[in-house]
């Protein structure tokens, strides 16, 4: 399992006329060009909770996100925590860990699994 702590800007874009002005300068030789073309690459969000928003009660959002294209099909299970932004920037704890082409409900039953026992599972012993 990987922690990082997740550092995002986020601004308000009232026009964007200045970044189309940006984009249309660039070279049109590809070799002058700091931008270069990637292969296209397909992101899938799915964002899990329980019946009683237990996860985002506790301030966290469970992500699972596949992805497919780039460097192959893998799948990544996110746990991020929901701080707030101040003045744009927002600073996010989040763990994650690749899980192959896993679904959520196994997942689930490996976690439970793992942790039966420990007083991390939710099941009665």
């Amino acid at each position: 399992m990987h922690r990082n702590t997740e550092q995002e800007w986020q601004f308000t874009a009232a026009a964007l006329d200045a970044a189309r002005a940006w984009l249309a300068a660039q070279p049109a030789d590809p070799s002058e060009r700091r931008l270069a073309a990637k292969p296209t690459l397909e992101l899938t969000d799915t964002y899990y909770d329980s019946a009683d928003w237990m996860i985002f009660r506790a301030g966290f959002a469970l992500r699972m996100r596949r992805e497919r294209g780039g460097l192959g099909d893998q799948t990544e299970v996110t746990l991020k925590s929901l701080n707030d932004g101040h003045h744009g920037l927002a600073r996010r704890t989040e763990f994650s860990e690749l899980v192959g082409g896993a679904d959520m409900t196994a997942i689930l039953a490996v976690s439970r699994a793992r942790y039966r026992g420990t007083g991390l599972s939710s099941e009665s012993q």
